[in-house]
């Protein structure tokens, strides 16, 4: 399951990429494919009497993603609710119990994507001289950030 899940999880998360930046839209049936990516990996990863605490690690990184960017959305704005969505699915698919060094894959998603995220502004900034708070998709950004950290995990998992 770790280099299909690895390929499910890049395939769906480009693809978002490509739709958001082309329509600042994030259709529905991409969460669902996030969840059913990590519904497969809990039932599939560790032996089967560890099922329940891998559902629990992957609940709890939905709620890493989705809690600080709906946070976030609130206070600052300017996070949509398919990319708060976005990030707590793909925290369902990125949590993985056992790895002390890279759990919640979450975190590191959601840090890497808002540096992605922030750095594309300035650059939009420098380059253009428009306002700071020129409309970005924030899918492309997070999609390379999440992907990274699956393609830790999944190294992680096999020298480990």
């Amino acid at each position: 399951m770790n280099i299909f899940g690895f390929l499910c999880f890049t395939a769906v998360l480009l693809g978002t990429a490509v739709i958001d930046a082309r329509t600042r839209h994030i259709p529905k049936y991409v969460h669902w494919l996030l969840l059913a990516i990590g519904l497969v990996r809990v039932f599939s990863t560790g032996p089967p009497d560890q099922i329940v605490n891998n559902l629990l690690y992957s609940i709890a990184g939905m709620a890493i993603g989705f809690v600080p960017l709906f946070l976030l959305g609130l206070v600052a704005g300017g996070v949509g609710g398919g990319d708060v969505k976005l990030a707590g699915s793909a925290g369902f698919a990125l949590a993985e119990p056992g790895l002390a060094i890279l759990y919640p894959g979450t975190y590191w998603a959601i840090l890497g994507s808002l540096l992605l995220f922030l750095s594309g502004k300035l650059y939009c900034k420098i380059r253009n001289g428009k306002r700071i708070s020129v409309p970005m998709p924030f899918a492309p950004y997070f999609a390379a950030a999440g992907i990274g950290t699956y393609f830790l995990q999944l190294i992680w998992r096999t020298i480990t």
